[in-house]
């Protein structure tokens, strides 16, 4: 998932209309969308932990991401955040005596987790890793001529949850702050330019 932190056509216009007395003006445009970039990586980390149960919390989504800074010669940052689909194990998993249960959003109730053939239950593979999983139905599983479906015999269905950019890059996280963004990177460049008027005044 990446966002772009990009200085609107209309304003770098203006921008470089106010700043054409100025020496290096792409060193100030530069300097304010990396600053931008900082507040908003934050931002999406602290939303993303406050939307879901994700173990990691905020300091696992700042370190799954990283800033691709603007420079001088292109005024334009880039926040990418990297990484695998999750198990259901990563999302505050409960044992309790009726069976597992858990919630990936913070707005959902810690439930029962089960699929239309029963509960589900944890599930040791061969090569080490552990899975959430249920059987499959009969529909879904493949059997032997002659054999009977049971639910020793039936294949199993392994419960994924999102990863870390489906849930830093989805309506209730971006989709949450893109507005709030734009206005980040607007108020970066006031800085920067009153900055620059200052230093002016002050020659």
């Amino acid at each position: 998932m990446k966002v772009t932190i990009e200085i609107p056509r209309d304003v770098l216009d203006k921008l470089e209309e106010e700043l054409k007395e100025v020496k290096k003006p792409e060193a100030a445009v530069k300097t304010a969308v990396n600053a931008a970039a900082k507040t908003i990586q934050k931002n999406l980390s602290v939303k993303a932990a406050s939307e879901y149960r994700y173990k990691g919390k905020k300091s696992a989504f700042m370190a799954a991401s990283k800033i691709n800074k603007a420079t001088a010669k292109d005024p334009e940052a880039e926040i990418v955040f990297s990484g695998k689909v999750n198990e259901m194990q990563d999302f505050n998993l409960r044992n309790r005596k009726n069976g597992l249960a858990g919630a990936v959003l913070k707005s959902q109730r810690i439930r029962t987790l089960k699929g239309s053939t029963g509960k589900a239950f944890l599930v040791k593979f061969s090569n080490g890793h552990e899975a959430v999983a249920t059987r499959q139905p009969p529909s879904k599983t493949i059997k032997k001529r002659g054999s009977k479906y049971t639910k020793h015999s039936a294949a199993l269905r392994t419960w994924a949850s999102p990863s870390i950019p489906i849930m830093a890059g989805g309506e209730r996280v971006y989709g949450q702050l893109e507005e709030e963004s734009r206005n980040i990177v607007l108020e970066e460049i006031e800085k920067v330019m009153a900055k620059l008027v200052n230093q002016g005044g002050n020659g």
